[in-house]
């Protein structure tokens, strides 16, 4: 969703990078090999020596479009949820097999703004690959590794996913201008089979909602309560129960910034913690710890929030009125209480409901001929008890049977994933 993701970049402030018209064909298509001969290239690919290419880059900073504190990790994050958060439940349409982010509509949505530069930045290492590394592939896998080289929990990444052509498939999430030819009645406030609330956005406004459930022009709501019910119906539509939809915001948002303070992309501005690009809970315990008010943004277009202490040390980071949804809703207050007292707990919610995000939907070669990583590159699951005290702890209870949920299910149908002769490895676990 528009900023519920790390690394919002400004539009124009530098030269355009080198291969944007192959991470963002101009032509509208692009060629594609037959899925058997993917099959074939895909035994081949060497994913250690693609994960190292893909840690060099992360640090690797381009005068074209500078890394955020010397990491591109928060950027590349979010092309990897936006290429899989088109996903739906109600048609089972969307995902990142395909790739369609590459192609319009989906690369000329609002939210997928300089989008293609982070497209660009992975050019050298897809031709490097060749014909073993659809798009697909690279790009969720960049987003995984993105995680892990920042200290972040991941579980085995899966490699399979079949590039289309053109961006043909997406034309039923619609065109922004042209929204009315979608089955959205009201933009903004787009309900099933619409996956996220409108056209040309990922998941939800993270400003709030509709003041005015029924008119588009009725300006946002920042009132986080009701955030919380818009947040938990349209990540519901992605199949994300209550555990997996606060991970993922919670653990997204331990990376990266927003930049909007001058031309922009989201209109917000700062980063959600004091080490965006390193993994840490502080993005929580934040919410938990401050009183945070609403503050205009610095481009004037939007409302955010800052802590009302401005001697605090969380006194140069921001929340949006999405974030504090997580400590204004009953079962999502209990979860953030839950994960400040056992990292433990936010580490195995998170690399689960990541690795859910990236293999949702179709477009995937057949099971038997994917290839997973195997269970060692499971990182994460931290336990050190000093890293878990926070105030809240000693009368903090919650039930683990969503997340218990989660872990078994996946459990069973990643089995059923690396049990090939192309897999790496099999996993016992995953969770």
């Amino acid at each position: 969703m528009n900023s519920l993701i790390a690394a919002l970049l400004p539009i124009g402030v530098f030269g355009s990078c080198p291969f944007m018209d192959i991470g963002t064909p101009p032509s509208l298509k692009a060629e594609v090999i037959s899925d058997s001969d993917f099959k074939t290239a895909l035994e081949g690919l060497d994913i250690e020596a693609l994960e190292q290419d893909l840690r060099i880059l992360m640090t690797d900073s381009q005068t074209c479009w500078p890394a955020d504190d010397g990491h591109y990790g928060g950027f590349m994050i979010r092309l990897a949820w936006h290429c899989a958060g088109t996903f739906r439940t109600s048609d089972q349409k969307g995902g990142c097999g395909g790739a369609g982010i590459r192609f319009p509509p989906e690369s000329d949505w609002e939210d997928n703004g300089n989008l293609d530069k982070a497209r660009a930045l992975l050019v050298p290492i897809k031709q490097k690959y060749g014909d073993a590394l659809s798009w697909g592939d690279l790009i969720s896998f960049a987003g995984t590794v993105a995680i892990r080289d920042m200290g972040g929990p991941t579980n085995p990444h899966c490699f399979g996913r079949v590039d289309d052509a053109d961006g043909n498939k997406s034309d039923i999430f619609g065109v922004t201008d042209s929204w009315q030819d979608t089955d959205c009645v009201v933009q903004g406030n787009c309900q099933e089979p619409m996956g996220a609330v409108k056209v040309g956005l990922i998941y939800v406004n993270p400003e709030g909602p509709l003041n005015d459930p029924n008119d588009l022009n009725s300006g946002q709501n920042p009132d986080p309560e009701k955030s919380a019910v818009e947040i938990r119906e349209v990540f519901g539509r992605m199949g994300m129960n209550d555990s997996e939809t606060a991970s993922l915001i919670a653990g997204g948002h331990a990376f990266g910034k927003c930049h909007g303070a001058g031309v922009m992309t989201s209109g917000f501005e700062g980063p959600w913690t004091t080490t965006p690009s390193q993994w840490t809970n502080q993005f929580l315990t934040g919410m938990l710890d401050e009183e945070w008010e609403q503050v205009a943004t610095p481009s004037g277009s939007a409302v955010q929030w800052q802590t009302k202490d401005r001697t605090s040390i969380l006194a140069g980071t921001m929340r949006l009125t999405a974030d504090l949804a997580l400590v204004n809703d009953d079962a999502y207050l209990a979860l953030a209480k839950h994960w400040v007292c056992d990292q433990q707990k936010l580490d195995i919610a998170f690399a689960a409901s990541w690795k859910k995000l990236v293999e949702s939907g179709g477009g995937w070669l057949p099971v038997e001929d994917r290839r997973c990583e195997p269970e060692s590159k499971a990182t994460g699951q931290q336990t050190d008890p000093q890293k878990n005290f926070h105030s809240v702890c000693a009368t903090t209870t919650t039930d683990d049977s969503q997340e218990a949920s989660t872990a078994t299910k996946f459990c069973l149908s990643f089995l059923a994933v690396v049990l090939t002769p192309f897999s790496l490895g099999v996993h016992s676990w995953l969770a």
